[in-house]
């Protein structure tokens, strides 16, 4: 199975070659397989629509990320070189200022959840040994607990 990053690179050579709308096929085609990478495939499909001039059409991929639960915040589009061409567009305006309610309304109601594992055995003089993990890529600490919760009893 081909990860993310792999449909990522085939994406980005498609397009290098000139070939973008076998790129956009193979986002759309394959962005089922990466639920948790959506946003970032709706993004790609932007901002390859973008780069080939295609106006106001380039953001119904961002339309369809905001529809189905994908977040944003403003300074990640607006900062987006590849969205440049589509920053004066009144819908992009509004798509823009309709993302960071979207994550603001999300950040607000986020409840973190923190894991902890402790070994069975009673610290020695020193204490316990700190192992702190953070996730990232689109990933949390029930898919990657599995991977590090056992250095809690060595």
């Amino acid at each position: 199975m081909t990860t993310f990053v792999d449909l990522a690179v085939r994406a980005r050579a498609l397009s290098a070659d000139g070939d973008v709308a076998a790129a956009l096929r193979l986002l759309e085609d394959d962005r089922p397989l990466y639920p948790r990478q959506a946003g970032q495939i709706y993004l790609m499909e932007a901002e390859l629509m973008a780069r080939r001039g295609d106006g106001p059409a380039a953001l119904a991929p961002l339309e369809r990320a905001l529809a189905d639960g994908c977040r944003y915040k403003k300074e990640w589009l607006l900062s987006n070189k590849a969205l440049a061409p589509l920053a004066e567009l009144p819908a992009m305006r509004s798509l823009i200022e309709r993302a960071q309610r979207a994550y603001d309304d999300a950040a607000a109601s986020a409840k973190p959840h923190l894991m902890f594992a402790m070994p069975d055995t009673l610290p020695d003089a020193f204490g316990f040994p700190l192992l702190m993990v953070l996730h990232g890529n689109n990933s949390n600490a029930k898919r990657t607990a599995e991977r590090w919760s056992a250095m809690a009893d060595p």
